[in-house]
């Protein structure tokens, strides 16, 4: 009997442990998951980073296009930069190789409902046209379908700037076939358009440029809030609840950023990108 009172005393306590672990050991991993990510990615010369990135915000009436593979794919890796880009009158169109209908495995016509919170996070962000191309999620590739959509687009466009995934040197971590395909495409089919002037290729791990998104964090993060059929957006929930000096540091390390960064260079938030030569 004393054994069980004993027992019955310290299940509270044992519920408290248990409560810590599951919630705490998650937070502790992404948090050093995140400062190793972004001191991985970042660029070696901070200095000619940053005027590399203050000269992309310079740019000006000039036609982007952003090949990915998924909805919120173009948002999470380069949403504050483009956003920035459009108050400057640059028309942005963003083409998408598939509507990420694989994306949760559960959800029904979960393709179409992607769609429609890519089309709000690009109203958000200001981008001017939104393609879908609807070809398979977790089983796009870089053929000759694909790239003549590509084709297709670009001549009726005209771009001056890509921007698309970096298939050369890929980012640390998250490696997805789809993300190579896109990227794949789309630097093949650039080369048979000389009117495009400058190649910005994101989620690489040799990144030379620093793009200050710190006026335009807040429409980013409300354009990632647009997907919320994501089991990410679940984390940020959860992260919602946290005391704000905890949410304001996974935000720091969620946009690529940290207080060396910033001492450096002034820069708070930013988003990195390999500039192509």
């Amino acid at each position: 009997m004393n054994i069980s009172r004993v027992f019955l005393r310290k299940i509270p306590l044992i519920l408290i442990v248990i409560l810590v672990i599951i919630i705490v050991f998650p937070l502790l991993f992404i948090s050093i998951a995140s400062r190793i990510i972004t001191y991985l990615s970042t660029p070696s010369d901070l200095k000619k980073a940053k005027k590399l990135g203050e000269k992309l915000a310079e740019t000006r009436n000039s036609q982007i296009i952003v090949v990915v593979a998924h909805p919120d794919d173009v948002d999470w890796y380069a949403g504050g930069t483009l956003g920035r880009l459009h108050q400057n009158n640059n028309k942005i169109t963003v083409v998408l190789g598939t509507s990420g209908e694989k994306g949760n495995n559960s959800t029904p016509n979960l393709g179409k409902i992607r769609e429609e919170e890519q089309k709000e996070a690009g109203r958000i962000l200001g981008y001017d046209e939104i393609i879908f191309l609807r070809f398979p999620d977790r089983g796009l590739q870089p053929d000759n379908k694909f790239k003549e959509e590509l084709r297709k687009i670009f001549a009726k466009r005209k771009p001056d700037i890509l921007f698309t995934f970096d298939i050369e040197k890929e980012g640390y971590i998250y490696h997805h076939s789809d993300h190579r395909a896109a990227g794949k495409a789309a630097l093949e089919i650039v080369k048979e358009f000389e009117g495009i002037k400058k190649i910005y290729l994101f989620h690489s791990s040799a990144a030379n440029v620093i793009f200050d998104i710190s006026k335009t964090v807040d429409l980013k993060t409300n354009a990632l809030n647009a997907h919320k059929s994501l089991a990410s957006n679940t984390i940020s929930r959860i992260f919602g609840f946290l005391p704000s000096f905890t949410r304001s540091n996974t935000r720091r390390y969620m946009y690529n950023s940290n207080p060396q960064i910033e001492k450096k260079t002034g820069i708070k938030y930013a988003e990195f990108f390999r500039e192509e030569k």
